[in-house]
């Protein structure tokens, strides 16, 4: 919102809009996060992973940190003010961050598309409608994969990675969803026990689509991660650990600590406050 009508509105008005507007603006862009919260409207979505997304979310993100400047924050009281402070903390660390590129390590071996399957573990399917989403999430499966593989691609391009020692766990995850039989694929786990208000024929074509998009769309896709994964990612990880070996790591390294102890601090500054706890 821009003109008159803006400057009309109250700081504390703008800021609950602009606060309202980037929540929506999160939930569209990250489907499988509303997924998970119960929001059902992104349900037939995966996000998008490329690397042309990437970099419009980041210039979002910097015409979205201008317009809270221009919010007087000296107007906004109590918990608007802070609400102000911390929302400009995330918008800022987010920007900042972009440039070291840690989107282009979308897998660990803590989690990544390897295991996508979870997310209907936080779903609800009770109707027709739930299960079709699903579906359909299954049925674009690929072009998720590509755009992760993409990701993964730049980074080894930029050199930036992940420790072999972490990395080498993951194979084992992405093999563990190439399999001959769609029924044991946890992809399938929502159609194992289907609601019995679902009459029986509708739950045969659900599940003989679901098999079907397993076994043409998902398995493959895996397959794919698989070979790339073992031929040309794992090789080009780093065979020491250390945030330091990508390019600017030291600033990362500064960067990542600044956003997770929400201060200033330097990391040295931070080893030696611990050491002296210690002493």
């Amino acid at each position: 919102v821009q003109g008159p009508v803006l400057a009309q509105q109250s700081a504390p008005d703008r800021l609950n809009d602009l606060l309202t507007a980037d929540w929506e603006w999160r939930l569209e862009q990250s489907p499988t996060f509303a997924s998970s919260l119960g929001d059902p409207r992104y349900n037939d979505r995966w996000p998008d992973e490329s690397l042309a997304a990437y970099q419009r979310r980041h210039d979002h993100r910097i015409g979205l940190l201008q317009q809270l400047d221009a919010i007087d924050a000296d107007a906004l009281t109590g918990q608007d003010r802070i609400s102000h402070r911390l929302f400009r903390r995330e918008l800022k660390g987010e920007i900042d961050g972009f440039r070291f590129g840690g989107h282009l390590m979308p897998i660990n071996q803590r989690g990544g598309i390897q295991d996508e399957n979870s997310l209907a573990d936080s779903m609800t399917f009770s109707t027709v409608r739930d299960y079709e989403n699903w579906i359909t999430r299954l049925n674009i499966f690929p072009a998720y994969m590509d755009q992760t593989i993409e990701l993964l691609q730049e980074g080894v391009r930029r050199n930036v990675v992940h420790a072999q020692v972490v990395m080498k766990r993951v194979p084992a995850q992405i093999r563990r969803q190439i399999v001959d039989d769609p029924d044991r694929s946890l992809f399938y786990k929502p159609f194992r026990d289907m609601p019995s208000s679902i009459e029986p024929v509708e739950k045969q074509r659900l599940q003989a689509a679901a098999r079907k998009a397993i076994a043409e769309r998902v398995v493959p896709s895996f397959q794919r991660l698989a070979t790339f994964f073992d031929d040309t990612y794992l090789p080009a990880c780093f065979a020491r650990v250390g945030i330091s070996q990508i390019p600017d790591g030291q600033d990362y390294y500064a960067h990542r600590a600044r956003v997770f102890t929400t201060t200033e601090l330097s990391p040295q500054e931070i080893h030696n406050i611990g050491l002296s706890e210690v002493k």
